[in-house]
């Protein structure tokens, strides 16, 4: 059995994992509303790094407001790819917390 890691490095995730990645918001946060229908989501995206690698954090409606520039995250996630690129996004059980640094 490989044990599982409680934090993975970015450098390691992979396409269709649950993961719990701890990492900073390391450029602004772009936010975005969408009309799909007859429904409105809001969607906020940033870069999260560690010292390993970066990727892309997807928030969508309620949780948009949970990330702030420079702030420092422990988030349990899904990895998944958009054109080409990898993203974390919470999906249906994850969640995300605001690391204080003492």
């Amino acid at each position: 059995d490989k044990k599982q890691c409680d934090t993975c490095p970015l450098k390691d995730l992979e396409v269709g994992k649950s993961v719990t990645i701890i990492g900073s918001v390391c450029s602004d946060i772009e936010h975005k509303t969408i009309n799909k229908g007859n429904i409105v989501l809001d969607l906020a995206s940033c870069s999260i790094e560690d010292d390993t690698d970066k990727i892309v954090l997807v928030l969508w409606n309620e949780n948009t407001s949970k990330v702030k520039e420079n702030g420092f995250y422990k988030i349990k996630g899904y990895i998944r790819e958009y054109n080409k690129i990898k993203q974390i996004t919470l999906g249906n059980f994850g969640n995300i917390s605001e690391l204080i640094i003492k």
